[in-house]
């Protein structure tokens, strides 16, 4: 099975990090493209900082069934 993670880039540290939301299937990344835009998850940096994420994109990941 074809699995994406939505991914995002620290706007502190400009890591990026994983949101921890998967997605079966181009289908459903792309039906969800609007609320991963939207949403701006907290990341905490290395030395105790805090930042926001901006969407990055989706992450490919194959999984076996």
């Amino acid at each position: 099975m074809i699995v994406y993670k939505a991914t995002y880039k620290c706007r502190y540290c400009e890591r990026k990090f994983d949101s921890k939301y998967h997605y079966c299937g181009l289908d459903d990344a792309v039906h969800h493209f609007d609320s991963c835009m939207k949403f701006q998850p907290v990341h905490f940096c290395k030395g105790g900082h805090v930042g926001i994420g901006d969407f990055a994109g989706f992450e490919r990941v194959d999984e076996d069934e």
